[in-house]
Protein backbone atom coordinates (compact mmCIF):
# COMPACT_ATOMS: atom_id res chain seq x y z
CA UNK A 1 0.00 0.00 0.00
CA UNK A 2 1.07 3.55 -0.67
CA UNK A 3 0.65 6.77 1.29
CA UNK A 4 0.89 10.24 -0.18
CA UNK A 5 1.72 13.20 2.06
CA UNK A 6 0.47 16.51 0.66
CA UNK A 7 2.26 19.32 2.48
CA UNK A 8 3.67 22.59 1.15
CA UNK A 9 6.40 22.95 3.81
CA UNK A 10 9.37 20.65 3.04
CA UNK A 11 10.38 20.08 6.67
CA UNK A 12 6.84 19.15 7.73
CA UNK A 13 6.51 16.92 4.68
CA UNK A 14 9.74 15.08 5.52
CA UNK A 15 8.66 14.61 9.13
CA UNK A 16 5.29 13.14 8.16
CA UNK A 17 6.98 10.88 5.61
CA UNK A 18 9.43 9.68 8.24
CA UNK A 19 6.60 8.83 10.64
CA UNK A 20 4.64 6.95 7.98
CA UNK A 21 7.68 5.01 6.75
CA UNK A 22 7.90 3.38 10.18
CA UNK A 23 4.50 1.73 9.72
CA UNK A 24 4.81 -1.79 8.28
CA UNK A 25 1.37 -1.51 6.64
CA UNK A 26 2.74 1.00 4.13
CA UNK A 27 5.13 -0.08 1.38
CA UNK A 28 5.70 3.31 -0.23
CA UNK A 29 5.42 6.84 1.18
CA UNK A 30 5.58 9.78 -1.23
CA UNK A 31 5.74 13.45 -0.27
CA UNK A 32 4.33 16.05 -2.66
CA UNK A 33 3.27 19.65 -2.89
CA UNK A 34 -0.56 19.86 -2.88
CA UNK A 35 -0.50 21.11 -6.52
CA UNK A 36 1.69 18.26 -7.88
CA UNK A 37 -1.12 16.30 -9.55
CA UNK A 38 1.01 15.12 -12.48
CA UNK A 39 3.84 13.70 -10.38
CA UNK A 40 1.96 10.67 -9.07
CA UNK A 41 2.26 7.49 -11.06
CA UNK A 42 0.60 4.26 -10.03
CA UNK A 43 3.86 2.32 -9.72
CA UNK A 44 1.87 -0.82 -9.05
CA UNK A 45 0.74 0.37 -5.63
CA UNK A 46 -2.76 1.21 -4.50
CA UNK A 47 -2.90 4.58 -2.76
CA UNK A 48 -4.42 3.66 0.57
CA UNK A 49 -3.85 6.94 2.39
CA UNK A 50 -3.75 10.64 1.58
CA UNK A 51 -2.41 12.87 4.34
CA UNK A 52 -3.48 16.40 3.43
CA UNK A 53 -2.00 19.20 5.49
CA UNK A 54 -4.13 22.28 4.97
CA UNK A 55 -2.24 25.50 4.37
CA UNK A 56 -3.26 28.61 6.30
CA UNK A 57 -2.54 30.86 3.36
CA UNK A 58 -4.39 28.85 0.71
CA UNK A 59 -8.03 29.56 0.03
CA UNK A 60 -8.38 26.51 -2.20
CA UNK A 61 -7.76 23.76 0.38
CA UNK A 62 -11.19 22.18 -0.08
CA UNK A 63 -10.87 22.30 -3.87
CA UNK A 64 -7.42 20.69 -3.84
CA UNK A 65 -8.55 17.98 -1.48
CA UNK A 66 -11.56 17.22 -3.66
CA UNK A 67 -9.28 16.99 -6.73
CA UNK A 68 -6.98 14.52 -4.98
CA UNK A 69 -9.95 12.53 -3.73
CA UNK A 70 -11.38 12.36 -7.28
CA UNK A 71 -8.05 11.01 -8.56
CA UNK A 72 -7.88 8.40 -5.78
CA UNK A 73 -11.44 7.62 -4.72
CA UNK A 74 -10.49 4.54 -2.69
CA UNK A 75 -7.91 6.33 -0.54
CA UNK A 76 -8.60 7.12 3.08
CA UNK A 77 -7.87 10.74 3.98
CA UNK A 78 -6.24 12.25 7.04
CA UNK A 79 -6.69 16.04 7.09
CA UNK A 80 -4.31 18.04 9.27
CA UNK A 81 -5.11 21.68 9.97
CA UNK A 82 -4.18 24.49 12.32
CA UNK A 83 -7.69 25.33 13.40
CA UNK A 84 -10.85 23.31 13.59
CA UNK A 85 -12.95 25.76 11.57
CA UNK A 86 -10.70 25.35 8.56
CA UNK A 87 -11.20 21.58 8.53
CA UNK A 88 -15.01 21.39 8.46
CA UNK A 89 -14.53 17.74 7.52
CA UNK A 90 -18.09 16.59 8.07
CA UNK A 91 -19.72 19.41 6.09
CA UNK A 92 -17.26 19.93 3.24
CA UNK A 93 -15.95 16.40 2.73
CA UNK A 94 -18.98 14.09 2.63
CA UNK A 95 -17.14 10.87 1.80
CA UNK A 96 -16.35 8.16 4.31
CA UNK A 97 -12.90 6.99 5.34
CA UNK A 98 -11.49 10.24 6.64
CA UNK A 99 -10.36 11.86 9.86
CA UNK A 100 -9.24 15.36 10.74
CA UNK A 101 -6.68 16.20 13.39
CA UNK A 102 -4.93 19.35 14.53
CA UNK A 103 -1.39 19.78 13.21
CA UNK A 104 -0.33 19.89 16.85
CA UNK A 105 -1.50 16.32 17.49
CA UNK A 106 1.07 14.15 19.22
CA UNK A 107 3.00 11.53 17.26
CA UNK A 108 1.16 8.66 18.99
CA UNK A 109 -2.17 10.30 18.10
CA UNK A 110 -1.14 10.69 14.45
CA UNK A 111 0.07 7.10 14.30
CA UNK A 112 -3.14 5.81 15.89
CA UNK A 113 -5.25 7.82 13.43
CA UNK A 114 -3.32 6.44 10.45
CA UNK A 115 -3.62 2.88 11.71
CA UNK A 116 -7.35 3.39 12.31
CA UNK A 117 -7.83 4.69 8.78
CA UNK A 118 -5.87 1.83 7.23
CA UNK A 119 -8.12 -0.68 9.00
CA UNK A 120 -11.29 0.80 7.46
CA UNK A 121 -12.99 0.35 4.15
CA UNK A 122 -12.79 3.63 2.24
CA UNK A 123 -16.56 4.13 2.53
CA UNK A 124 -16.78 3.66 6.31
CA UNK A 125 -16.88 6.71 8.53
CA UNK A 126 -13.71 6.87 10.58
CA UNK A 127 -14.87 8.54 13.75
CA UNK A 128 -12.38 7.89 16.48
CA UNK A 129 -13.74 6.15 19.53
CA UNK A 130 -11.94 8.60 21.78
CA UNK A 131 -12.40 12.19 22.83
CA UNK A 132 -12.60 15.02 20.32
CA UNK A 133 -8.97 15.65 19.27
CA UNK A 134 -9.62 19.40 19.20
CA UNK A 135 -10.50 19.51 22.89
CA UNK A 136 -7.86 19.43 25.61
CA UNK A 137 -8.02 16.42 27.94
CA UNK A 138 -10.41 16.87 30.84
CA UNK A 139 -8.72 17.55 34.12
CA UNK A 140 -9.59 15.30 36.97
CA UNK A 141 -10.76 17.34 39.91
CA UNK A 142 -9.36 16.25 43.21
CA UNK A 143 -11.82 16.44 46.06
CA UNK A 144 -10.01 16.63 49.38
Amino acid sequence: MRAIVLESHPLMRMGLQSLLRQLPELDVVIGLEPYDFDVVDGGGYETALLVYSMADDASDNAHLLRCWRARMPGARVLVLCDNMWMCQAEADFPWGGHLSLPKTASLPTLEAAVRRLLELDAEQPAALACRNPWMPPARVASHR
